[in-house]
């Protein structure tokens, strides 16, 4: 998949057509079209996980995009909902459910030995 930056597309640059053996659409697309665009190629296999993983990483660091802060003994870690429940059955228990830190944008953490 290739993501570009500052530029709508439409179908003929993406290259849009039907696939008959599926009935769905297929986009394809030359990447040196994209001339003079920043654009990224993500690719699959292990150094496309850490790439994301590094990625969500700076992403708490600096705060962006966190929607939960957890509290542990006064100390306060800005996190990701969606990283966590991915992470921990814990966690996917109390996002996922209808329970009040569901909907809480800090969740305090007590008892942890």
């Amino acid at each position: 998949m290739v993501l570009i930056l500052g530029r709508r597309l439409n179908r003929e640059d993406l290259g849009v057509r039907d696939s008959p053996a599926t009935k769905r659409k297929v986009f394809e697309m030359d990447p040196k079209s994209l001339t003079g665009h920043e654009f990224f190629d993500f690719s699959s296999g292990s150094s496309h996980a850490e790439n994301i993983l590094q990625i969500f990483n700076e992403f708490r660091d600096s705060r962006l995009f966190t929607d939960v802060i957890i509290c542990v003994e006064g100390k306060e870690f800005p996190c990701h909902r969606a990283v966590l429940s991915a992470c921990s059955s814990y966690f996917r228990a109390m996002f996922c459910n209808d329970h009040r830190e569901s909907r809480e944008m800090l969740v305090e953490i007590n008892g942890i030995l």
